[in-house]
């Protein structure tokens, strides 16, 4: 049996906008206006940072859409995979594969008249985990300390504390050839072999070394066992996090069974918490 997603790591990034030509059983062509996002993420943002419901906005906005038309746009909480359904309607967007967000839900074009659509590949920049282990977060406050043969304490402490924890990811299929091996629903840690020379820029499905390759000066999210929750509410809560640069530099990595068995690795990342774990889809 495939193991469930439980947690979920997106990868900030900038959208800078554009516009979609989307057609309906009419015959008639509407126009999606999508605005530029800065540090837009998948799934793991509010509502106007969320690429999923940027979209979704977008669609129903569009300028006289028949009465009773709307449209979805969600996030399988089994399979990771994005779906954009229409009610009232059928609709196509022939030029989705080649727009830029299309490409970052894992979409293709979508050429035949359909009530649902569901893509191809998992999210780019959002890393998918079933296994998740970590002592909590603890404060790590930058000080300057000593102590004197007596036992007396003297020094200087920063104001600032921040909060880092060491997560383990288990259970990371090694590639994408091992995703379809092992009937994966999580991300590979590694893409297809032709595409790791373009980390983070290439077509079809990504691994975490893709999102770990665009993350350095990013702003992440963190669903730590709360995915599936997330994928339908608006008041479960993240955290906001950075990526260790010791971490991005030379991510801790190794085969999760020895070499015994090369399906799986196990990924270790300290993360850094900026603020309390208030941010929501809302």
């Amino acid at each position: 049996m495939a193991l469930a997603i439980t947690s979920a790591l997106a990868v900030g990034f900038d959208y800078a906008g554009e516009t979609l030509t989307v057609g309906l059983s009419s015959g008639s062509t509407y126009t999606a206006t999508l605005a530029a996002v800065t540090s837009a993420r998948v799934l793991l943002a509010d509502s106007t940072h969320d690429l999923l419901q940027v979209l979704q906005t977008a669609l129903n906005a569009m300028p006289s859409l028949p009465g009773g038309t709307t449209f979805a746009v969600s996030i399988s909480a089994t399979t990771g995979l994005v779906t954009i359904a229409c009610t009232g309607d059928t609709f196509k967007i022939t030029a989705l594969g080649s727009s830029v967000i299309g490409p970052v839900l894992g979409f293709g074009n979508i050429s035949l008249l359909t009530a649902s659509s569901t893509a191809t590949y998992q999210p780019r920049y959002l890393c998918l985990f079933a296994s998740r282990e970590s002592a909590g977060w603890s404060q790590r406050t930058p000080m300057a300390a000593a102590e004197t043969a007596g036992g007396v304490s003297y020094g200087t402490t920063s104001a600032t504390t921040r909060w880092e924890d060491t997560f383990a990811f288990g259970f990371i299929p090694s590639d994408t050839a091992q995703v379809a091996a092992l009937s994966a629903v999580v991300t590979p840690w590694e893409p297809a072999a032709a595409s790791l020379g373009s980390l983070g820029s290439h077509s079809g499905a990504w691994g975490v070394s893709d999102s770990l390759a665009v993350a350095l000066g990013k702003t992440c999210a963190l669903a730590r066992g709360n995915y599936v929750a997330m994928c339908s509410s608006t008041s479960e809560r993240y955290d906001l996090v950075a990526i260790s640069s010791v971490d991005l530099a030379a991510p801790r990595v190794a085969y999760q069974f020895g070499p015994v068995w090369s399906a799986y690795k196990r990924w270790t990342v300290s993360l850094i918490r900026q603020t309390t774990p208030t941010g929501t889809r809302a």
